[in-house]
């Protein structure tokens, strides 16, 4: 962790009260790492100490490359919030390198997406999630429905992006669009339900998420007739080449 500051020369008095510092700062005791190998440490202790190698230095710029890869669920939730917080307080420009696109919406103020090498969208998470410019940001960022504008009656334009969130079952006085299905699968998620309609006559799966309370009073069950639709200015339609 003293690795930098020795680097630098600084006197082992002020590395010592600096390495106290910063672990103090990231949450527990000092004294849980002091004389400890690295392979002693858990996971989550591991990126504290990474992280805390980094900050002593005092970086005008903060790179950080995955830091919560290979933690498990409840770690990787702590660690993130940990980092919302630290980030904030010390106000350090930091890059923040994810897969997870959850991750990204928690931390970032604003979100480069790379596909194949190239930048196909950059913008704050809100407005990348709700309006995706092309294919593979829809696909990746969010959980959408991705359906050929044709097959719900918009002609040949491209391809209609709906959030799953933004589908609404049984509800058609509400919605510009709907379709009639069968209910395919019913997900339970903790919070939410997942509920998977697969549309009468060209096979589409529309996906669609609702609360337990909601399910509960719409008697949603696996094999259930329904109709499923959604807003207009709920969706986006992307051309096929976007």
């Amino acid at each position: 962790m003293a690795f930098g500051l020795r680097a630098r020369h600084v006197n082992e008095a002020e590395i010592k009260n600096s390495v106290y510092r910063i672990m103090a700062m990231l949450g527990p005791p000092p004294q849980e790492y002091v004389n400890r190998r690295i392979n002693e440490l858990s996971g989550g202790q591991q990126q504290r100490v990474a992280l805390a190698r980094a900050l002593i230095l005092e970086p005008r710029v903060l790179l950080l490359d995955e830091p919560l890869a290979h933690l498990d669920y409840k770690v990787k939730q702590k660690l993130l919030m940990e980092l919302r917080g630290l980030q904030r307080r010390l106000g350090i420009t930091t890059v923040y390198v994810t897969h997870d696109q959850y991750e990204a919406m928690s931390l970032s103020d604003y979100i480069a997406i790379l596909n194949d090498g190239k930048l196909i969208q950059y913008g704050s998470p809100r407005d990348i999630y709700e309006n995706p410019e092309n294919l593979a940001t829809a696909f990746f960022f969010g959980d959408a429905n991705i359906i050929d504008s044709q097959a719900v009656g918009l002609g040949n334009n491209g391809y209609l992006i709906v959030r799953f969130e933004d589908v609404l079952i049984n509800s058609i006085h509400e919605a510009d669009i709907s379709l009639e299905g069968i209910i395919d699968d019913i997900i339970f998620q903790g919070p939410l339900i997942r509920v998977d309609v697969k549309i009468n006559g060209n096979g589409i799966v529309v996906r669609a998420l609702t609360t337990r309370k909601d399910q509960m009073a719409k008697q949603l069950r696996v094999g259930d007739k329904v109709a499923v639709g959604w807003k207009l200015s709920d969706a986006k339609i992307l051309r096929g080449g976007d």
